[in-house]
């Protein structure tokens, strides 16, 4: 048997997570990713909003002030099984996020970061990303899909995914499909005007 990965209480960057062979595993126990829907509501204003474009407008002034700042994501709860596979337990909802993140970032920069999207052993397989969305099995083969046609070909458009031919019908109904088809464009939306180091900033976010 072989032993963990990962140690209990020890520091790990985003790029260990979805680097070499490892898989997180959103488990079916986990609700709905959400961060993506206009369900939340600020103290301030009453409004409804999502949570997405100020978690990543708050990475990209870090990145900005200084690329060489060390930020924390926080504590991540799982544990790890089988080896290399982590099974979340709570964290779920910032883990989504940066994997979408970083595949968007992935396409800006042609496919810099292929292999933290889906690893080399994968990419000559079934295209299984670093991130499965195990909620039900819709989920977990759009995020699949979705890592293949969008973020490591670069054959669908984020704006087009609903209209591609890899899209089914079924996935109108997945709560978590359409909160991160939902968080994508608010993804797309957000950098459509900024000029941007892509590469710098996907190397920040990972490490």
């Amino acid at each position: 048997m072989k032993n963990n990965k990962f140690i209990s209480g020890n520091e790990y960057c985003l790029k260990e997570l979805f680097g070499d062979n490892t898989k997180i595993i959103i488990p079916d126990l986990q609700r709905d990713y959400c961060w993506g829907d206009n369900a939340y509501v600020a103290s301030s204003d009453k409004k409804p909003r999502e949570l997405v474009s100020g978690f990543v407008n708050n990475i990209v002034e870090l990145y900005g002030e200084n690329k060489e700042l060390k930020t924390t994501l926080g504590l991540i709860y799982g544990y790890e099984q089988p080896h290399n596979h982590i099974q979340i337990c709570d964290g779920q909802q910032r883990l989504t996020t940066l994997f979408l993140l970083l595949g968007y970032i992935n396409v800006r920069t042609e496919g810099s970061f292929n292999s933290y999207i889906i690893s080399k052993e994968e990419m000559n397989d079934d295209y299984e990303p670093h991130l499965q969305y195990a909620i039900r099995e819709s989920s977990l083969y759009f995020l699949s899909d979705l890592s293949k046609n969008v973020f490591i070909k670069r054959a669908t458009a984020i704006a087009d995914i609903k209209k591609s031919n890899w899209y089914f019908n079924e996935y109108d109904q997945d709560a978590s499909i359409q909160s991160m088809i939902a968080a994508l464009v608010t993804i797309d939306s957000y950098f459509e005007h900024k000029k941007l180091d892509y590469n710098s900033l996907g190397s920040f976010i990972l490490n």
